[in-house]
């Protein structure tokens, strides 16, 4: 799905409101846990005339975020959601970042906390990229970039801890004024990259596999050291995003900033791994005629010995 709107901010929260998540809804354990993509996607349609307004005056949203500047891509992608609930027109907003305490110790927050159709609601909120790999005993594991975080344990740690806050009793004063406790959902979005480098069986074990929604965003990885690119990278420039724009797809009219061709980009790598193991995560990018620049793909590249 193309963005429809100019502004990178206004792009970005439109996909924070209308991207797939990626855990499956298909799943008896997970479905009522997971926000629905149906019900995201109502919810961009009907605030599809307010996106085009904040498109042509994308200042209120800008300076929501500027309140919190500089910030780390989650908390980019949290804000650009609160902006959302907070605007909605069938949401009362209540809080945000809600800390729970054990006398003096932190048992953890509550994300956001809304009500809908007069129904109590939480939510906790995340964006991920994660890399498919296959280890060495012939599993599939899901890993961030960094390697430090992982797709099935992020998932278990929703599912365990983040979401079970609202029971404990240090949190149920909070909802003494509301008839039922709140219904508890995750909303988990991002991409999901594939190698390029490695062959791997669509019958290999993936212990994972059961929690991905197959309408997942999607991308590829290679290795630094062997850079397996794109069938067609001959053809196309490239960028390298930076965070926080790594929500919605390029697409503006003017030429990006800092365009590489091939032999620019290898030059690029070559520098950036030569000093640093920190993966980069590239686009690929073509001029459409009265489209503008439109990514094509994206992909990480990552140091020779990742996720080491």
């Amino acid at each position: 799905m193309l963005p429809q709107y100019k502004n990178k901010v206004v792009q970005d929260l439109s996909w924070c409101i209308s991207s797939p998540g990626l855990l499956t809804q298909s799943l008896a354990k997970l479905k009522p846990s997971i926000v629905s993509d149906s019900w995201c996607l109502d919810q961009h349609q009907q605030l599809h005339d307010w996106l085009s307004e904040l498109d042509q005056n994308p200042q209120p949203p800008i300076t929501w975020l500027t309140r919190k500047k500089p910030y780390p891509l989650g908390v980019y992608f949290e804000l650009l959601i609160e902006f959302w609930l907070r605007h909605a027109t069938n949401i009362r907003w209540i809080d945000s970042r809600i800390q729970i305490y054990r006398g003096q110790q932190t048992l953890g927050e509550l994300d956001f906390l809304f009500e809908q159709a007069d129904q109590l609601t939480h939510w906790e909120v995340a964006v991920k990229f994660y890399l498919q790999y296959l280890t060495d005993q012939g599993e599939v594991r899901w890993y961030g970039p960094n390697a430090k975080d992982r797709l099935d344990l992020k998932v278990s740690h929703l599912l365990n801890h983040q979401l079970t806050i609202s029971r404990t009793p240090e949190a149920c004063p909070l909802f003494k004024q509301y008839p039922t406790l709140p219904l508890d959902k995750i909303l988990l979005k991002g991409y999901l990259f594939y190698s390029n480098d490695q062959a791997i069986s669509p019958t290999a074990i993936d212990p994972s596999a059961k929690l991905i929604s197959e309408h997942h965003l999607k991308g590829w990885w290679t290795y630094e050291n062997q850079r397996t690119l794109p069938a067609n990278h001959m053809e196309c420039l490239w960028l390298r995003l930076t965070k926080p724009d790594w929500l919605s797809q390029v697409s503006q009219m003017t030429e990006p900033e800092n365009i590489m061709d091939l032999d620019q980009l290898q030059h690029y790598l070559d520098q950036h791994f030569s000093a640093s193991k920190q993966a980069v995560l590239i686009a690929q990018v073509q001029q459409c005629p009265q489209r503008g620049w439109l990514e094509l793909s994206r992909g990480f590249v990552v140091a020779k010995i990742w996720p080491k």
